[in-house]
C-alpha cells in the first residue's frame, strides 16, 4: 500500500486478483447440488483516476508476468524444434513414399506398415503457454482456448471497452465460459471451435462513471 499510495481495498483485490490468476488451473469447485466445477473468478475495480489502481495490479502481478515470460522462451524454443522434427518428418515420409512406389510386392506390406506408424507418430505443433489477456475479444478467448495449455486471465483496464465485452450479443456465450460449460462454437465462414471445461478469470478496471453507465 505504501508503495502505491493507494486505497488499501484496492491493494487487497489487487493480491486476491494475482492469487486466482495464479490458481485457477489448479483447483475446482464442488457444488452444493453435486458435481464439480472449474474455478473462475472475475474481479472488478471501480474507482477513478489516480486512485492506484494499475500500479497496484502490476505489482501484484508482478511474479506472475515474469512467469509468463519465461513460459514465452520455453514456447518459442519448443516451435523451432517443433519445426526441426516436422521437416525431418517430411522427409522420412517422401523417402519411404519414393521406395513403396518402387517397391515389390514382396515388399510393399513392411513398407506401408513402417509408413503407417510414422504418420501415427508425427510431430504435433506445442500448444502455447500465454495465460494472460489484456482488453481482448470473444474472438481473442476463442483462440487462446485452441491454442494455448493454460486457460485465460483477462486483464481489462478500458472500462468501456471491458463492459461491452462483458454485455454484448455474445454476452451469454461469455457466461458459459465462465460457469465452465463445454462449448462447441461451429461457423461456415470462421474458425470453429470446441472447448472443454474451460476455465476464465479476470480484473476489470473501471471508472465510476463506467460503470454508472452500464
Amino acid at each position: 500500500v505504501s508503495s502505491t499510495n493507494c486505497d488499501p481495498a484496492i491493494a487487497e483485490m489487487s493480491v486476491i486478483a494475482a492469487m486466482s490468476a495464479a490458481a485457477q488451473d489448479g483447483f475446482v469447485i464442488e457444488s452444493p447440488l453435486g458435481g464439480n466445477k472449474p474455478l473462475s473468478l472475475l474481479f472488478c475495480f471501480s474507482g477513478p483516476s489516480g486512485t492506484g489502481k494499475t500500479t497496484a495490479l502490476n505489482l501484484a502481478m508482478h511474479p506472475i508476468y515474469e512467469h509468463e515470460r519465461e513460459n514465452q522462451i520455453a514456447c518459442e524454443q519448443a516451435h523451432v524444434d517443433y519445426e526441426s522434427q516436422a521437416e525431418i518428418y517430411d522427409q522420412r515420409k517422401k523417402r519411404l513414399s519414393t521406395r513403396l512406389s518402387k517397391a515389390s510386392e514382396s515388399e510393399v506390406k513392411g513398407l506401408e506398415q513402417e509408413l503407417a506408424a510414422l504418420v501415427e507418430n508425427k510431430p504435433k505443433p506445442p500448444k502455447n503457454y500465454q495465460r494472460l489477456l489484456s482488453n481482448t475479444t470473444i474472438e481473442g478467448l476463442f483462440k487462446n482456448y485452441a491454442e494455448s495449455c493454460y486457460s485465460p486471465f483477462i486483464t481489462a483496464d478500458e472500462g468501456r471497452y471491458a463492459m461491452t465485452l462483458l454485455m454484448n450479443e455474445r454476452a451469454p456465450m461469455l457466461c458459459k465460459l465462465y460457469d465452465g460449460d463445454d462449448l462447441s462454437i461451429s461457423r461456415a465462414s470462421s474458425k470453429s471451435y470446441n472447448i472443454s471445461s474451460p476455465r476464465l478469470s479476470g480484473i476489470l478496471m473501471l471508472q465510476p462513471e463506467v460503470l454508472t453507465d452500464y
